[in-house]
């Protein structure tokens, strides 16, 4: 069978079913990207039990998803490009589906390394490719579909941490971690059902994209006549992406141990960092609307900038208390990830485009933040708490800041795609 690719150029409005089962598989697919990260810290003492996790391994696996983003990005445009996007979600989903049972039925720390990679990897394809997705399939409702994506995202870092441990304690640790790959096996169904659908018309974005207003200046998107690293918007979404992602990484693998620290008993400390994924969805669900619809996108950036600031200035130096409070502000600050996707695919003039701005933003973004958690971890060494490595992190929101500014003034607020 013949792929189709982002050159194909059909005619005809075609049906809505196939695209309702496009959303479908964007949400699967989402709600798999961050479980194999998210999994594993919250039973990682039970999987001890049976696996030497030592904590230089365990730095390695907090530091594997960073990594292996950042070297999927760097193909994951051009093998979307050649096989399509929607086999390439099938291929991914399959892949990580693989290396999350092979995980759950390892023996040894190598394994259990070893078979953490095809997991990140399966989801670091779906990280690029499906902004570019969004732009296929939902040109014309970009913001919509772009907070069910961050959305679900969002979900799938806070999910585990609210269930694994429960589950490793009824069954095992083994049966917590395979599980997942049920779930990312029926993510590939919805994009199976496309690849192999006989009457594609309903999955083409070109007649959405005749119905719209053509009237973009060609300076105002993301050309990709002049390369990537000489473009502003492009390295301006990629300070954006990076920053966040660093302090992304560095809470997600350091809050448990911060709490730890200033008094919090460990089940008291794992419930904050479920808490700090689920506070993060009305921004996921909020901002993407917002970006595509809002003509003035430079206020968004200071909000965003104030919630960072105050939220882990408050976890620095009060850490014990008004924890859930400076939990939720830098949740307001972790806007800045919706921010950005929405920016990639609104900007971006085709999905070609989109894809090819996704790989750039965010390969160099991971391989710039996957250096946050170590850098973290042992300026609190040498610091000898945590009050340090946390006002040093006070560093990356005002880049990030310049850089959504920046974004916002280089292309008009509201979705028109050039001619």
């Amino acid at each position: 069978m013949t792929q189709r690719t982002y050159a194909d150029s059909p005619t005809g409005p075609g049906p809505w079913t196939p695209r309702l089962v496009a959303l479908l598989g964007i949400a699967l697919v989402a709600l798999n990207l961050r479980i194999g990260v998210a999994a594993v810290s919250p039973i990682s003492d039970i999987i001890r039990l049976d696996i030497p996790l030592t904590p230089r391994t365990e730095g390695l696996l907090a530091a594997a998803p960073p990594l292996i983003f950042a070297a999927t990005g760097l193909v994951a445009d051009r093998l979307g490009r050649r096989y399509g996007l929607e086999s390439m979600l099938v291929a991914a989903m399959a892949i990580s589906a693989t290396g999350e049972l092979l995980r759950a039925t390892c023996g040894t720390t190598v394994a259990f390394l070893a078979w953490t990679i095809p997991i990140m990897a399966g989801a670091g394809l779906g990280n690029i490719l499906c902004p570019a997705v969004v732009k296929k399939h939902f040109p014309d409702r970009i913001g919509l579909v772009t907070a069910v994506y961050t959305g679900c995202v969002t979900l799938s870092t806070a999910l585990p941490p609210l269930v694994v441990a429960r589950l490793a304690e009824a069954a095992g640790w083994r049966p917590a971690l395979g599980v997942w790959a049920l779930l990312t096996a029926v993510a590939a169904i919805p994009w199976l059902w496309i690849v192999f659908h006989p009457d594609r018309r309903g999955l083409r974005w070109d007649a959405v994209r005749a119905r719209l207003q053509p009237n973009r200046r060609p300076d105002q998107a993301v050309r990709l006549d002049v390369p990537l690293w000489r473009n502003p918007l492009a390295w301006s979404l990629m300070l954006v992406f990076a920053g966040n992602s660093l302090i992304a990484y560095t809470m997600f693998g350091w809050l448990p141990e911060i709490l730890r620290t200033a008094g919090f008993g460990v089940d008291r400390a794992s419930w904050y960092l479920a808490l700090m994924s689920l506070a993060s969805l009305p921004g996921s669900l909020l901002v993407p609307v917002l970006v595509a619809r809002m003509k003035r996108l430079w206020l968004l950036p200071p909000i965003f900038l104030v919630g960072y600031v105050t939220g882990l200035l408050g976890l620095a130096l009060a850490p014990a208390h008004a924890t859930l409070g400076w939990i939720v502000l830098t949740r307001v600050g972790d806007c800045f990830f919706p921010y950005t996707i929405t920016l990639i695919t609104l900007r971006a003039r085709t999905p070609g485009e989109a894809s090819a701005v996704s790989g750039f933003v965010q390969s160099v973004g991971y391989l710039l933040a996957a250096a946050g958690p170590w850098l973290m971890g042992t300026l609190a060494v040498h610091a000898g708490g945590w009050r340090v490595p946390m006002l040093v992190l006070l560093i990356i929101p005002p880049i990030q800041f310049a850089g959504a500014m920046i974004a916002a003034r280089t292309a008009p607020a509201r979705a028109r795609l050039s001619p």
